[in-house]
């Protein structure tokens, strides 16, 4: 059984301060959609509506901690965040885990699109092959 464990999407643009370009978080506290609802019990709870976009990292075998945001057996999990306006986004990241011993596995793709209106969507790449060009994980 594959398991897929995402935490955090964190979309940044860029602001000058003190002449030094510096990431802002853009999706902070913004609401978002999950297709389908998580359900990788160890993380599994209320807070998993919030817990994306809310700026705090977990660490630490993270996938069985609230704070983390879990599936299992779910493909594709699709994560929408409403950032309200539209505004430029200068980079994507993301933090997950994997452990085969616990059947947590890396995902194999984790496409960013993008939408000014909600309806006409443009893919603008694959973050996992665009990490795969620096390192693979373990």
């Amino acid at each position: 059984m594959h398991r897929a464990i995402l935490w955090l999407f964190v979309l940044n643009t860029f602001s000058s301060v003190f002449g030094q370009c510096a990431p802002i978080n853009i999706a902070l506290e913004k609401p978002y959609t999950l297709e389908p609802a998580p359900n990788y019990p160890a993380c599994t709870e209320a807070g998993d509506r919030t817990q994306l976009t809310d700026g705090k990292k977990v660490s630490d075998l993270f996938w069985t901690q609230p704070g983390c945001v879990g599936w299992s057996g779910q493909s594709p999990v699709v994560i929408t965040i409403d950032l309200q306006t539209n505004q430029p986004i200068a980079g994507v990241s993301f933090n997950t885990a994997a452990a085969a011993a616990s059947g947590v596995g890396w995902p194999s793709e984790l496409y960013v699109w993008v939408s000014d209106d909600g309806d006409l969507w443009h893919v603008t790449g694959d973050l996992v092959a665009l990490s795969a060009k620096h390192s693979l994980p373990p």
